[in-house]
C-alpha cells in the first residue's frame, strides 16, 4: 500500500492523485464485498461517452 501511494504520488506531486486513488480504491474494494463485478462497469464508463451522442431518442 506505501508503494502505492509514494509510487502515485511520484508521478504528478498532487496529493489529490492520491487521494483519487485511495476513493477508487475504497469503491473497488465496496464493489467486490457487494458481489458487483468490475469489468462491465468499467466497459459503461469507457464506452458510454462514446454511446451517448448516437442515441436518436431518450437515452
Amino acid at each position: 500500500m506505501v508503494f502505492c501511494i509514494v509510487g502515485t504520488y511520484a508521478t504528478t506531486n498532487n496529493v489529490l492523485t492520491v487521494v483519487q486513488m485511495l476513493v477508487f480504491g475504497v469503491i473497488g474494494l465496496v464493489l467486490r464485498r457487494v458481489g458487483i463485478p468490475a469489468g462491465p462497469i468499467v466497459l459503461g464508463f469507457l464506452l458510454g461517452p462514446s454511446r451517448r451522442p448516437t442515441c436518436a431518442g431518450p437515452c
